[in-house]
């Protein structure tokens, strides 16, 4: 009886946990399957928050076994636009694919995912945002990129 109370008492203190954690927003959006121009801007919007705190701002990159990223590094240019009040900040982020030794730094199996952290942000409730992520490399036609995304998460110690 008591080993089914104290399994209990931890479960319920997990879910609790997880729920805390949960992302105030989190969204991939794929890239063109026949390659990522510059031109080809990827559009996010992050809904009314619902408390205030400090945020971070992930930026996250899937690339797949099938078509295989051909660089090291993919330089990306983020742009916010918060509402309520209003502000714009725009951030160039280098990502890389691989570490200085040539360790793969993705992960997953077959689609690979890769994260930064753009900005750690002090926001309000009510605040909502506009973003785009575009890619600054010099080739007209990008592949390898399958999807880029964005999250955001709450509760970060102040």
């Amino acid at each position: 009886m008591r080993a089914r109370i104290y399994i209990i008492g931890v479960l319920t203190a997990l879910l609790c946990g997880a729920c805390h954690n949960r992302p105030a927003a989190y969204e991939y959006r794929p890239t063109p399957l026949d390659g990522w121009e510059p031109g080809d801007t990827l559009r996010f919007q992050v809904d009314s928050l619902t408390a205030s705190g400090t945020y971070r701002l992930n930026l996250g990159v899937r690339t797949s076994a099938m078509h295989s990223y051909p660089y090291r590094t993919l330089w990306l240019r983020v742009e916010q636009r918060w509402h309520n009040p209003e502000t714009t900040r725009t951030d160039t982020i280098e990502l890389s694919f691989v570490d200085s030794e040539g360790n793969f730094l993705g992960q997953g199996v077959s689609l690979y995912t890769f994260t930064q952290t753009v900005a750690q942000l002090h926001l309000q409730v009510g605040q909502s945002a506009d973003m785009t992520v575009n890619h600054l490399m010099r080739s007209e036609m990008l592949e390898g990129v399958e999807a880029v995304g964005i999250c955001l998460e709450a509760g970060l110690p102040q």
